[in-house]
């Protein structure tokens, strides 16, 4: 009796394993990686929120038109604030507070970087494909930054964050910044660089780069051998 039960058991486990390592594999990897520190790819654009005048905006208002897309309030409300000098170092960005910023692109991307201030646990960025559907999505808790704490200034500052898709496949068109939270916690940001996909005529001259660099690097080699 008790090695029957040990078998049913065995097999149970067995089952269960099995069942585990499926769901596992069916388990869609990380469409994009990130990175904290450092900045923008050197090929990005830039939207700087310097110089906006201080404003409260609420749904679908535009917050600002740059020269790939633009970016609107999509819910909630969104301030720009003005604190040069201070704790912060440009003159105007938006604070959700709580709402939602959605940045749309003319154009496919495939990078995307920005400043996070005061990062806290409800902050979230979404990625949306060309249908408007969100297929990745990360919180400053997913990235590791530290949250923001009143009683340790620093942690305000932030710090910039990127994020890359890891192939073809993995591009978007619009990227959109919520916070959700109606308390004291907000969402600031600055700075947002992004890089569009590059166009068939313009991979030529990327892969020749590439070469180049290649054959540099191998010929340095060759010389220090």
């Amino acid at each position: 009796m008790i090695n029957i039960l040990n078998q049913r058991a065995l097999l149970a486990t067995a089952v269960f394993s099995m069942a585990t390592i499926t769901l596992a594999a069916a388990k869609p990897a990380q469409a994009i990686s990130f990175s904290v520190g450092g900045g923008p790819v050197d090929d990005s654009s830039l939207v700087d929120f310097e110089g906006l005048t201080p404003d409260i905006l609420g749904a679908g208002e535009e917050l600002i038109d740059f020269g790939d897309g633009n970016a609107s309030v999509e819910s909630g409300t969104a301030i720009i604030a003005s604190l040069a000098g201070t704790l912060f170092p440009t003159a105007g960005f938006p604070v959700l507070s709580p709402g939602t910023i959605r940045f749309d692109f003319d154009r496919s991307q495939r990078f995307i970087g920005f400043n996070w201030f005061s990062p806290n646990a409800l902050n979230r960025v979404e990625f949306l494909d060309d249908g408007g559907n969100v297929f990745d999505s990360f919180t400053a808790t997913d990235i590791g930054l530290p949250l923001v704490s009143l009683f340790d200034p620093s942690s305000i500052v932030g710090d910039y964050v990127s994020f890359t898709a890891d192939n073809s496949s993995d591009v978007w068109s619009s990227v959109r910044f919520v916070d959700p939270n109606a308390g004291f916690a907000t969402f600031s940001f600055d700075n947002v660089s992004y890089a569009n996909v590059p166009t068939p005529a313009l991979l030529p001259g990327l892969i020749g780069m590439g070469v180049a660099a290649m054959r540099k690097r191998r010929s340095e080699k060759d010389s220090l051998a």
